[in-house]
């Protein structure tokens, strides 16, 4: 009965882990076009493999969980987690959206992040992210997608006049 006790503390203690560490990341790619189309933002799509793919894992705590990350990026972008556990059961419509997402986007590795416009079209795509800490990450972050970004704030802007 202890030992029984025992393991269902961790398991909540893992979960509640895992839901603070994804602060701001919404699970609904239907929430999050919503989200992006009404305030002009990407939707910043991480797919990962929270609970067993190590780069996952390390992107999430040394960069995700730091509020530097989300302070900086939330002005830009809809942050939508599209995980792919293997120790943990989604709710079948999550893991349904996420899997056509993932075929849709052509994601082949975890962690990858999609930038995705509110329409739906891919703007950029990114396999090797750097996980070892938010101040690289954000160098690197900020560096590959400010092209990206310009293109999409004129493309907006020029359908807004329309």
């Amino acid at each position: 009965m202890k030992k029984l006790l025992t393991a269902l503390l961790m398991g909540t203690l893992a979960l509640t882990s895992w839901a603070n560490n994804f602060e701001g990341f919404l699970t609904s790619s239907k929430e999050a076009f919503a989200q992006a189309k009404e305030d002009g933002k990407i939707v910043f799509a991480l797919f990962s493999g929270t609970d067993w793919c190590p780069p996952c894992m390390r992107l999430e705590k040394n960069v995700i969980s730091k509020k530097e990350f989300t302070e900086q990026l939330e002005s830009k972008y809809v942050f939508l987690l599209l995980d792919f556990p293997r120790y943990r059961r989604l709710k079948e419509s999550t893991a349904r959206q996420n899997n056509l997402l993932l075929e849709r986007y052509k994601v082949d590795s975890f962690p990858t992040i999609v930038l995705i416009g509110a329409d739906g079209e891919m703007l950029q795509k990114f396999n090797m992210i750097p996980n070892s800490s938010v101040k690289s990450f954000m160098m690197w972050f900020n560096h590959e997608t400010a092209e990206t970004w310009k293109n999409y704030q004129q493309k907006t802007e020029k359908q807004s006049l329309k």
